[in-house]
């Protein structure tokens, strides 16, 4: 058997890349062991554990500095997450509650959006009761082939 050979991290590069693969490793272990799960709260389980991913992730690039996330706003939010899927409700808390402890931005004040109802599965729009305590929203409206570049 070979012993495994310890790599000296020589910069802040090496152990931030070093962190994120022991992120990585421990979270794909814990969803995994979230997936063999053959309880009814399996899938609360499985987005829990992912929603933890995204906040430890959100969570190391904070540390580097200001950033900018680009994420469904109901991973972002501070409130536990729900909903029904197969009749039954699913409740986890989002990455957002979970560094909710560690501020990321400003929090905004006085926006008032309108509540939106849409009938399709998998659309979450940002409820209106929960701007107060969000840090930032970025709309956009329109984007043209190619303006991303």
């Amino acid at each position: 058997m070979q012993t495994p050979h310890l790599v000296a991290a020589s910069s802040r590069e090496d152990w931030d890349r070093a962190r994120l693969y022991r992120r990585t490793a421990t979270g794909l272990l814990r969803y995994h062991v979230a997936m063999a799960d053959p309880s009814p709260n399996r899938l609360a389980r499985l987005l829990g554990v992912r929603d933890s991913m995204m906040a430890a992730n959100l969570l190391a690039l904070a540390e580097r500095g200001p950033t900018l996330v680009n994420a469904h706003n109901g991973h972002l939010q501070r409130n536990r997450s729900f909903m029904r899927t197969g009749g039954r409700p699913v409740e986890w808390w989002s990455a957002g509650a979970i560094v909710d402890a560690r501020r990321l931005a400003a929090v905004l004040a006085d926006v008032a959006p309108a509540a939106r109802v849409s009938p399709w599965f998998g659309y979450a729009p940002l409820d209106p009761a929960h701007v107060a305590s969000t840090d930032g929203i970025v709309f956009v409206k329109d984007a043209r082939r190619g303006d991303a570049a």
